[in-house]
């Protein structure tokens, strides 16, 4: 898990990249916008000081915008090709505000040299005007206002379907009214049970900068209703048609694939456009699920807008103000931008329309994009690399660790005794100098283990000269002094009579181990072994009952029959003092799945509770009053039943018996191989 943690540092790498694309990203979008207001300022520059290229009129009648058309109008009465402009209509206010009629809707286009009038009206009653009266029928009346500023009138009767010819209404030299027929102007009339719809073809030539228009509407009980743009005595609306000196002026600039321009007047009024938002094709390098991923933008999302007769946007607000403005507008689900550069334009001190240049930002966004993903990329083969490295480091340094650990856990048996010695294969690093230091502490724990199980052997040794000086100064004191408390010759006797009971013990346990580690092993028949040496116990024991069971044949172990006998010595000898009343002493043998188990049975006592595990150990006694008080009990029996049993690769365990209450004591041993 440490080195987990550690390795989770490496993610500072990823983030550091993410800033470093971030940062990138922040600085593309600078010069992107540089780039922007670059283009706008050098059209509004080439329209400095034209203020004759845009409109001066500051009238508050509406206008009329003729939106330029992709095709010339076939004049039939239907409005279907009209497109997108035929939705871009303006709505005529009828003068009685509570008829339940429908307004007039009018749409104007431009194509060459001539403007479409599309007008709808819904009337289901047509009249018709009679010669004397010719304003009295259903009819249209346009005025028009010529590059001299003088008005025209045209009248259209609207009374049946057809084509139809404008008539103006002109005055005589007596100042009566009259209707003269204007050839240039004529289209087309399609009646309808709801209505109809006119289709009209006007010259540019006879237009100024104003237009008004007024439809009326007669009705069957002799009223009538009429619907016009503007009041008959009002200023009529501006006149609005696309630049085509504007339109030059930017074609002249060149065009940049991706880029759109418009220019607008001091009322928004967009005089001219150019150029598309639509992009050619990034080429993709990236795999589709990591452009999902990261939200690589496609110039598909970037669809042109249609007919726009006013561009109202917070960049131009700001130009027409006289700053240069950019903004950055989310289109679509908001992954991607469109970004608006504004610059005003200037005539004569003031300002007189505004540029704005639009590019989707789908460069800066797709370098984005690709870059977080080769970063991405290159953070998954870096972390993969890393893994692998750390995975496989860590592996080979935990193998050692665990081979360490068996090798010092196999170096010492259960009971403390060093064993064996670490091998030299744990290298030159850190491990090396660990697997080295451990090497020789094992060393000089196996010295000290040495040292400690001579010791009682020298002991033994070395106190019997002494205890032969005190026991013999004892008979002679007995023999020669009179005066002497007979009590204390016999305390002194008894102590010296302990401690050479300590000395014959511990000399015992140290022949033992000797014996184990010089034994020579032969085939031996448990069976037949024990059955004799349960005859010699009853000689040795005759009030205590024995009884020896084996089922079956067992098969024959490895071992050293004179320790064996030793062991079986011990193991019988405690079971005799512990044995309640008239109890058997019982020995069981037979075969189990580890080898061989000799199983010694005592009833009535027990041990106390938690000695289970150490009654094995050296110096370990629990005897309160048994049969045999009068010995000295070191607790060294079950430590050399414990010596043999190890010593012949087996074990020896004590178990407490419940019914009837008693002692059991197992000694497994491996069968012969």
């Amino acid at each position: 898990m440490r080195l987990l943690a550690v390795s989770l540092t490496l993610l500072v790498i990823p983030y550091a990249g993410y800033r470093y694309v971030s940062e990138m990203e922040a600085f593309l979008r600078v010069g992107f916008e540089q780039s922007l207001l670059g283009g706008a300022r050098a059209l509004a520059g080439a329209l400095h000081g034209r203020s004759s290229l845009f409109p001066t009129d500051t009238s508050d009648a509406p206008d009329f915008y003729a939106h330029p058309l992709s095709s010339t109008i076939q004049l039939d009465g239907y409005s279907a090709e009209w497109g997108g402009v035929r939705d871009l209509y303006r709505e005529l206010i009828w003068e009685t505000p509570d008829t339940e009629t429908a307004p007039p809707r009018v749409s104007l286009g431009l194509h060459t040299s001539h403007i479409f009038l599309l007008v709808e009206v819904d009337d289901s009653t047509p009249i018709g005007a009679s010669t004397s009266a010719p304003l009295a029928g259903d009819h249209i009346v346009i005025r028009l206002e010529d590059a001299r500023g003088t008005r025209h009138h045209y009248l259209i009767d609207t009374f049946e379907s057809g084509p139809l010819q404008a008539q103006q209404l002109v005055r005589d030299t007596l100042g009566q009214g009259q209707l003269k027929r204007e050839l240039r102007i004529h289209g087309v009339e399609r009646r309808t049970n709801q209505g109809y719809t006119l289709e009209l073809r006007i010259p540019v030539a006879l237009l100024g900068g104003h237009l008004g228009l007024s439809v009326t509407d007669a009705r069957a009980d002799a009223t009538v209703v009429r619907a016009g743009s503007h009041q008959p005595d009002a200023d009529l609306g501006t006149l609005i048609l696309p630049s085509k000196d504007i339109a030059a002026i930017i074609t002249s600039l060149g065009e940049t694939p991706g880029r759109r321009v418009w220019v607008v007047d001091r009322q928004s009024r967009v005089l001219a456009r150019g150029g598309t938002l639509k992009q050619a094709p990034s080429v993709r390098y990236l795999p589709q699920p990591l452009e999902w991923i990261f939200c690589t933008p496609s110039s598909v999302r970037y669809a042109d807008t249609g007919p726009v007769a006013r561009l109202e946007r917070p960049e131009s607000n700001v130009a027409l103000a006289g700053d240069a403005s950019v903004g950055w507008h989310a289109v679509g689900n908001g992954e991607t931008f469109v970004v608006t550069a504004a610059q005003p334009v200037t005539a004569n001190g003031e300002v007189v329309g505004a540029v704005l240049v639009e590019e989707a930002s789908i460069a800066v966004q797709t370098a984005r994009s690709q870059a977080l993903a080769e970063l991405f990329i290159a953070t998954l083969i870096l972390f993969g690399a890393a893994t692998v490295v750390l995975a496989l480091f860590a592996t080979s340094l935990s193998a050692r660790l665990r081979l360490l650990l068996r090798e010092t856990s196999a170096a010492i048996d259960d009971s403390g005794r060093v064993v064996g010695d670490l091998s030299h294969r744990f290298g030159n690093d850190e491990i090396g100098e660990l697997a080295s230091g451990m090497r020789g502490l094992l060393g000089r724990l196996g010295q000290y283990n040495r040292y400690l199980e001579r010791l009682g052997g020298r002991l033994s040794h070395e106190i019997r000269t002494p205890l032969a000086v005190i026991r013999s100064s004892i008979d002679n004191l007995e023999h020669s002094h009179e005066g002497l408390d007979p009590e204390l010759i016999k305390r002194a006797q008894s102590g010296v009579v302990r401690l050479q009971t300590l000395v014959a013990r511990m000399g015992e346990v140290a022949r033992i181990e000797e014996a184990v580690r010089a034994q020579e092993l032969v085939l031996v028949d448990l069976r037949e072994l024990l059955s004799n040496a349960m005859g010699g116990y009853e000689h040795v024991w005759p009030q205590t009952p024995f009884r020896f069971r084996c089922k079956a044949s067992v098969p024959l172990v490895c071992a050293s029959p004179d320790l064996i006998v030793q062991m079986l010595d011990k193991l019988v000898a405690n079971a005799v003092d512990f044995a309640a009343g008239d109890t058997p002493v019982e020995v069981s043998l037979r075969q189990v799945s580890q080898g061989v188990q000799i199983t010694v049975f005592n009833y009535g006592s027990r041990l106390p509770d938690g000695l289970e595990d150490k009654l094995f150990e050296s110096m370990v006694s629990v005897r309160t009053g048994t049969k045999t008080t009068r010995e000295l009990h070191l607790g060294l029996g079950l430590h050399i039943v414990q010596l043999v049993a190890e010593g012949h690769g087996g074990h020896v365990e004590a178990h407490q018996l419940d019914a009837p209450e008693g002692v059991s004591i197992e000694v497994t041993l491996p069968t012969a191989r």
